[in-house]
């Protein structure tokens, strides 16, 4: 098995608007205070790229994308009360709801 690890570069959205860089063709950057990922196409300047969300509303339909959004906050959520209750990372084996299964 062969073990690959990416480095995706971040920043807050002021830094890399300041800086304005030019992406790689697939290369994904994180706005670390927006929580905003945008694609490098190797061409577009970065304040001129859309943002994956978009990218996934205009693919894949508005209602497709809520729901996508919609799992993500609650999964964010049960791994923020995890951690606060100190049981550590979430699961396959939690449910999402917080029910039994």
């Amino acid at each position: 098995m062969v073990n690959i690890f990416t480095r995706v570069r971040s920043a807050t959205a002021y830094e890399v608007l300041q800086k304005n860089p030019l992406l790689a063709k697939g290369e994904p950057f994180y706005e670390e205070d927006t929580h905003a990922v945008k694609f490098g196409d190797g061409i577009t300047r970065y304040d001129k790229l859309k943002y994956a969300g978009i990218i996934l509303q205009e693919t894949f339909g508005a209602e497709t994308v809520a729901q996508i959004t919609a799992l993500r906050d609650e999964i964010l959520a049960l791994e923020l009360a995890s951690e606060i209750d100190g049981g550590g990372p979430v699961t396959d084996g939690d449910e999402l709801d917080g029910g039994a299964p």
